[in-house]
């Protein structure tokens, strides 16, 4: 135990590392009894799960499968914005499903945190996936406009905002 913290082992370290990108972070925790927050932010550390000071990603070796994927959860669950003061574009992503959260944030980079405490107690817990970088925001909406329906006209108005950014620097 270092400063009252339990210290990682190499056997928790080596089961993260075999499972965590087929098995939630809740669920590698009940089996070496450490919370999901620990679990995801030790996978963060192994370079397993994005990060948002990680450099820019290439989009381009995702299957067909897995852009249609991205696509239909963008379309369905996702929102794509630009901020009107900063003028930063983003792509965001909520849902009940912290697996799916985390397999966001693991396959595109960014960050997945626990949402607002539902007002509801019947009501699931909300979790969140915000890719913000403006390189990865491009990459990644670049790589699946082609499959995008309900959200297509959202991201060519923010790959054209990006693009007149650029043409004024």
């Amino acid at each position: 135990m270092r400063n009252g913290l339990r210290t990682w082992t190499s056997e928790e370290t080596e089961y993260i590392k075999a499972n965590y990108i087929n098995t939630s972070a809740d669920d590698i925790g009940k089996v070496i009894s450490r919370a999901r927050h620990s679990v995801y932010n030790k996978a963060k550390r192994l370079g397993l799960s994005g990060s948002k000071w990680e450099k820019f990603r290439d989009y381009s070796f995702f299957s067909g499968e897995q852009r249609g994927w991205l696509a239909g959860i963008l379309d369905g669950e996702g929102w794509i914005g630009i901020d009107k003061r900063s003028k930063r574009i983003t792509i965001q992503v909520n849902n009940t499903d912290c697996k799916m959260i985390e397999v966001l944030a693991f396959l595109c980079g960014g960050n997945c945190y626990a949402g607002k405490k539902a007002k509801n107690e019947k009501w699931k817990q909300q979790y969140v996936w915000v890719l913000s970088r403006r390189e990865n925001v491009v990459a990644l909406l670049n790589s699946i406009l082609p499959l995008l329906v309900t959200k297509r006209n959202a991201a060519e108005r923010a790959l054209a905002h990006v693009s007149g950014c650029n043409e004024r620097t």
